[in-house]
């Protein structure tokens, strides 16, 4: 399809440097300068094509130039010139498109069905850049959200939707590298590399290649690159959790997943997305290409069986109520430090307060002086109350940032 009814004021509003970037991305090569312009080629079944991008954007007849860019593309590419246009509006920004199928005409949806879309991609990001921003694995986020995922969700767009279906985009600006780099990675792009992951972590083992990508890669990247990749990571486990779930498992295979980003609140967001009548729905993940990704993410499909597996993981997680702020009742089982005198891991046998019938045993660190009410709690057999925020690690409990660990003065009452 062509471009011209676009209009050449709207072609003219793509700069020089983000064309250039969609051409060195995809293939294309400078060799020199020729009448105000760049002179890029390729060579593509056997035949060498030349493109003319214009250096200074602001010349009349920019916006007619960047038309015949177009239909050279077009050519080159053997793609619809608007589906290029729209590629060439997102070089500085990873995209994930969301189609639903609802019972409805290609293109439509009901209200309550669409409103639930666009509510379930706005929870799906927030939940992921909460995990990223706080750089801890919840099983339940709080509601309160730091300041820099506040930041992030105003900086994300939402883009047109699309014929097929009923397709929405959501598009997260990502800052170009100041240097070249190499491209990245996400963790787990297949089944095979997720399930292996997943078993690594049920086993209490980190994953090789989440370790290379947290520390070597991720690291390096700008907060919104991290969130892409850790949506990517998340919902793709998510994916493999409930595939799993479908061929027999229990539902407690989500709980390994709380590493890699999941959590009731990424299973909420991704069983919301089927909207009232559940729907299923395919994720397709665009990265920015001022930082490509080396390798590819094929699209995610939720099926409509997967919808209440997902809503059923989200129970099950609150159910666990773990979460910030988290007060732990209980008594002292197990008490480890390496010197006589410090700080110690202490197990802790009780229940969160919001839960009094799910006992399980919950690990924590605490500083030398609450290391030593621990010891006194455990030599007389004292209840305890310890408060921070209770994550869950693998198959085990921590919590996390204790704020406040008391004994009680005797076994009757509580602190």
């Amino acid at each position: 399809m062509r471009a011209d009814i676009l209009g050449r004021d709207l072609l003219a509003s793509r700069t020089p440097s983000e064309l250039a970037t969609y051409l060195g991305a995809t293939g294309w090569r400078r060799i020199g300068e020729y009448a105000g312009a760049r002179v890029w080629t390729i060579r593509s079944d056997g035949d060498e094509f030349e493109a003319l991008l214009p250096v200074d954007g602001s010349v009349r007849d920019y916006g007619a130039r960047i038309a015949d860019l177009l239909e050279v593309l077009s050519t080159v590419e053997g793609r619809a010139e608007l589906d290029i246009w729209r590629d060439l509006s997102t070089v500085d920004m990873d995209v994930q498109y969301i189609r639903t199928f609802p019972d409805t005409p290609s293109g439509t949806t009901p209200i309550d069905d669409g409103v639930a879309a666009f509510e379930g991609a706005r929870n799906l990001l927030a939940a992921v850049a909460v995990a990223v921003a706080t750089d801890m694995a919840q099983a339940v986020q709080s509601g309160r959200k730091p300041a820099a995922v506040s930041r992030f969700m105003r900086g994300v767009r939402i883009g047109p939707t699309s014929v097929g279906s009923f397709v929405l985009s959501v598009l997260t600006p990502v800052p170009p590298p100041l240097v070249p780099e190499q491209p990245l990675l996400p963790a787990a792009e297949n089944k095979d590399d997720a399930e292996a992951e997943a078993d690594g972590a049920a086993e209490g083992d980190e994953p090789a290649s989440t370790v290379l990508e947290s520390t070597v890669l991720e690291s390096t990247q700008p907060f919104e690159r991290r969130v892409s990749l850790g949506l990517y990571r998340a919902v793709l486990t998510a994916h493999e959790a409930s595939t799993r779930v479908l061929a027999g498992e229990d539902l407690h295979v989500f709980d390994a997943g709380v590493q890699r980003g999941v959590s009731a609140n990424l299973c909420e967001a991704l069983a919301g997305m089927g909207g009232q009548a559940g729907n299923p729905f395919e994720m397709t993940f665009g990265w920015a290409l001022a930082r490509p990704v080396r390798r590819t993410t094929p699209p995610l499909v939720f099926t409509r069986d997967m919808i209440p597996v997902l809503g059923g993981a989200a129970r099950r997680f609150r159910g666990n109520t773990g979460g910030q702020n988290t007060r732990i009742i209980g008594t002292v089982v197990r008490l480890h430090r390496e010197q006589r005198t410090g700080a110690g891991q202490v197990t802790i046998a009780g229940h969160n307060e919001a839960d009094p019938a799910g006992i399980r045993r919950i690990r924590m660190e605490l500083a030398a002086e609450d290391y030593d009410r621990a010891l006194h709690a455990h030599s007389r057999q004292l209840p305890a109350v310890a408060e921070g925020d209770l994550v869950s690690v693998g198959n085990r409990w921590r919590l996390r940032n204790v704020r406040r660990f008391d004994v009680a003065d005797n076994p009757t009452e509580t602190p």
